[in-house]
């Protein structure tokens, strides 16, 4: 799946698979992995690009954005929290700096084009 992905991302017209021996039950679960994902796969974001500031300020709010999110969904989901708190939990995620994160996310995918079909 790798390869493949690699080819697309490379502007290759028409990735293909590796040609398997179906022989191998090794090639042949991998041929069938691949059968039954085609079609199925969205292609992920690429790497980001930025610089030491930004890499250093995107990684402080996503350690502590992350942290957040886990602990206080957990609560949400075992009923420590009640749902008619979810309002201050979003104000909550916006005082942790949630908006700068996004818009650091955003910007430095800005300029990616993506494979073309």
């Amino acid at each position: 799946m790798q390869k493949l992905y690699a080819q697309k991302l490379a502007g290759v017209e028409n990735p293909e698979y590796l040609k398997l021996d179906l022989a191998n039950p090794d090639d042949h679960y991998r041929t069938i992995y691949y059968e039954v994902q085609t079609g199925h796969l969205a292609d992920g974001l690429p790497s980001m690009y930025q610089s030491m500031e930004q890499t250093a300020r995107y990684t402080d709010l996503k350690t502590v954005i992350k942290n957040y999110v886990d602990t206080e969904s957990a609560k949400f989901v075992v009923g420590q929290r009640p749902l008619d708190e979810l309002d201050a939990f979003f104000q909550e995620l916006n005082n942790l700096g949630i908006e700068e994160y996004t818009q650091i996310c955003k910007d430095a995918y800005a300029d990616y084009k993506g494979p073309q079909e």
